[in-house]
């Protein structure tokens, strides 16, 4: 196994590298971290037959605008003033 991680250090792309060391994870029972070696050979696989298509696929996260202080702070009081409502 620590040869395949050398060989991962020395070039990110080697597909067949991952491919190993995650099978041998399997066999010792680190499960998560196989899993995590077989999805990155074959992100790696799908990056070089179509270059740049995983890159594009993702779509930007939304940039939420932040709100005045004086809505946020009146907001809070609304949902307090809600609140006392249903305790009585």
């Amino acid at each position: 196994m620590a040869d395949f991680t050398r060989a991962i250090r020395l070039n990110p792309y080697y597909i067949d590298a991952y491919k190993y060391r995650g099978l041998i994870c399997s066999q010792l029972g680190y499960e998560y971290r196989a899993t995590s070696d077989l999805n990155k050979a074959a992100l790696i696989e799908q990056e070089l037959k179509n270059p740049g298509a995983t890159r594009r696929s993702r779509s930007p996260r939304p940039i939420s605008k932040p709100r005045p202080l004086v809505e946020r702070f009146c907001q809070r009081i609304k949902s307090l003033l809600r609140l006392n409502r249903c305790w009585r």
